[in-house]
């Protein structure tokens, strides 16, 4: 089924078939297991860093029996670790302990989704864009326009430590037939600080969570990895991505809330297709959510528990999925 092609398919979400090959092609070795684990020291920077300021607010907050916002910090660390990672410099948001001002644009990312909804109105799409004020428009045009001079930045100058623009600079030199438009290289970096950074916190907040609702899922993870680790220097990629009931109780956060709210698109081909027993006519547009299908009975026993043994090979919850 072809991938949805919106007004402006410049991203891999939006890209026909074609196009979005050459970006995976150009992406790709990015995210390679030796690429990632050349990644590993900038992330451990930012996660000590992280460690410190946490330790700093919650010492701050003893004499008031205060709170300490998780998902703020959250979002402090990884946007700061996919922009060094994807642009070459961090937002340097745990460093300052705030928000950078292209952040705050992109956390206000459900006013995309309304817009990319609206598309399908076109009467409507014309009233909302003449009654949306100024300001927001303002807004988004900056965050456009300080994504393209990271980008151009970045083009311009190397970096000590590989990065992911690195691949694509790499790409672009030795594949110049299908190398990608400097336009391209800016939409598809900004799209992947955005999927590399607000997902994760809210897979990260989302585990916290459903831990603390469950004790002996908590206390089971606890052991698991009391258990494997006895320093610091221990935990890496490597050793935490053999552990299985942390890779459980991830697996089932991402289940239980998944972190991309909207759907992806597809187009039923010319020809039409037959969707769970219903014929849908060439040309339309299809899609269903990730919420939908993870919180489907259909899918699974109990859709609405946080079941983490749901994604343990040998544990007989498993007869619960995909039933």
């Amino acid at each position: 089924m072809e991938r949805y092609l919106s007004a402006e398919a410049h991203n891999f979400i939006t890209a026909n078939t074609i196009d979005h090959a050459r970006f995976r092609k150009a992406f790709q070795p990015a995210f390679s297991d030796r690429a990632t684990k050349s990644h590993e020291p900038t992330i451990k920077k930012y996660i000590d860093l992280l460690i410190i300021r946490l330790n700093e607010a919650i010492a701050g907050q003893r004499t008031d029996n205060g709170t300490v916002d998780l998902v703020q910090w959250f979002n402090f660390t990884t946007f700061d670790i996919i922009g060094d990672l994807g642009w070459g410099s961090s937002f340097k948001c745990l460093q300052e302990s705030s928000y950078h001002p292209w952040i705050k644009v992109v956390l206000h990312f459900k006013v995309v989704l309304i817009a990319n909804s609206i598309k399908y109105y076109p009467l409507l799409e014309a009233f909302l864009m003449k009654i949306t004020p100024a300001s927001a428009l303002k807004d988004l045009r900056q965050a456009l326009e300080t994504g393209h001079l990271r980008v151009q930045d970045r083009l311009h100058h190397d970096v000590d430590q590989p990065d992911i623009m690195s691949h694509v600079i790499d790409h672009n030199k030795s594949s110049t037939e299908i190398a990608l438009s400097t336009g391209e290289i800016e939409i598809n970096s900004m799209a992947l600080i955005i999927a590399g950074s607000e997902t994760l916190t809210t897979t990260l907040a989302a585990a916290i969570h459903f831990l603390l609702e469950n004790p002996k899922c908590l206390e089971t993870l606890e052991t698991e990895i009391h258990t494997n680790f006895s320093t610091e220097e221990q935990i890496t990629n490597e050793s935490t991505s053999s552990l299985p009931y942390l890779m459980a109780v991830l697996n089932e956060s991402l289940r239980m809330s998944p972190p991309l709210p909207d759907s992806l698109r597809r187009e039923v081909p010319s020809g039409g297709a037959t969707i769970t027993g219903h014929f849908v006519s060439g040309g339309t547009t299809v899609s269903v959510t990730c919420w939908s299908l993870f919180h489907s009975s259909n899918n699974f026993a109990s859709p609405d528990e946080f079941i983490p043994e749901l994604w343990l090979a040998n544990s007989g919850n498993r007869t619960s999925m995909n039933k």
